[in-house]
């Protein structure tokens, strides 16, 4: 298990890097040069494939996940009805709070709630070929 979770940090990691100027110019469209201790972040969806060898393979990166904790429940009559989804309501509602205050935090490195900060980190150094 730990191989696996190591291998999800890194295609995080190696995939948050890849994308980085594509956020740092989202960034600068968004926040004002003036404002000099403006916070920002964005939640990506890494949707991660794991394999029989439990091997971890990026299937694809979504720049607005879904945070909907309903699903549509189509009726006999044709209707369609929304429940919610005590699952996603819990696992969505965790990953927010967790979101606030990994953006909040005073220790970088520490997890927080099931949430860990992966970058920056000198293990990666060598894959940054934008300055």
């Amino acid at each position: 298990m730990r191989h696996l979770k190591r291998q999800i940090q890194q295609v995080t990691a190696l995939t948050i890097i890849a994308i980085e100027p594509y956020l740092k110019n989202a960034y600068h469209c968004f926040i004002s040069n003036d404002n000099n201790n403006s916070k920002c972040f964005q939640i990506l969806g890494l949707d991660i494939l794991i394999d029989e060898s439990l091997n971890a393979w990026l299937m694809e990166v979504n720049a607005n996940p879904s945070l909907n904790v309903y699903v549509d429940k189509e009726l006999p009559n044709g209707d369609i009805e929304q429940t919610l989804c005590e699952l996603d309501k819990y696992v969505k509602s965790m990953l927010i709070s967790d979101t606030f205050k990994l953006a909040d935090a005073q220790d970088p490195g520490k997890a927080l709630g099931c949430l860990k900060r992966v970058l920056p980190s000198d293990e990666y150094e060598q894959y940054y070929i934008y300055s």
